[in-house]
């Protein structure tokens, strides 16, 4: 920790950044250990390995790839700290490279797993309106990924911008970019939850083994 000074109250020298490096280290061993699981089952039930299976893996790796961005975030930019304390330039100029590459690997964690969990719907229910419904959201989700990252890349003029704040640059809106680029996503993972729903209910199954199949897909919202 940098040497204290006096002039800057006590408390703005907490460093809350070991929380996110927690969290970080916590789900990248969930998400290990159920893509794990799910290659598992499918090797008990000897079954073949389908295209949902074979996305779990760059899905993974996108979300190992965005929490080993989290705890470089706090090892090498001082996220938990306040910005008064870090006196070393240096740390500022790390904490905006990692910033502007954790948008862009959130897309990426964001969008892989979601097309993952669509083909494995395309599996499961032969519907061919249920399927129309599926691809119609899938590319939803391609396009709210490759828009996030490409004004992700480019949301500074230069690009080097968003890390150096050099005195000639210029960047978009990010707060509202930040804000407004969530309502989609949002909104996707609520349609994701709701549709198979719609599906087990058809299912020539008693309330009780709907009610619990239902549960199933919208824990699935979690």
């Amino acid at each position: 920790m940098a040497d204290t000074d006096a002039s800057l109250p006590k408390d703005l020298y907490q460093d809350d950044g070991y929380r996110l490096t927690t969290v970080a280290c916590v789900f990248s061993v969930l998400c290990i250990i159920v893509v794990a699981a799910r290659f598992y089952a499918t090797r008990l039930k000897k079954a073949q390995i389908g295209p949902d299976e074979w996305m779990c893996i760059p899905a993974l790796v996108a979300c190992l790839a965005l929490n080993a961005n989290c705890i470089a975030f706090v090892e090498v930019g001082g996220a938990g700290r306040h910005v008064q304390t870090i006196t070393d330039p240096e740390v500022l100029v790390r904490w905006g490279k990692c910033l502007y590459s954790q948008i862009i690997l959130y897309s990426f964690a964001i969008a892989l797993p979601k097309l993952a969990i669509l083909l494995f719907y395309l599996r499961i229910f032969p519907n061919s309106r249920f399927k129309m419904a599926v691809y119609i959201l899938g590319f939803m989700v391609l396009g709210w990924g490759f828009g996030v990252i490409f004004s992700s890349i480019f949301q500074c003029s230069p690009i080097s911008y968003a890390w150096t704040m050099s005195p000639t640059g210029h960047c978009i809106n990010l707060l509202a970019f930040y804000r407004w680029v969530s309502l989609p996503n949002l909104l996707a993972d609520v349609v994701m939850v709701l549709l198979p729903v719609n599906m087990v209910w058809k299912l020539q199954m008693t309330v009780r083994q709907n009610l619990a199949l239902s549960g199933v897909f919208l824990m699935g919202g979690m």
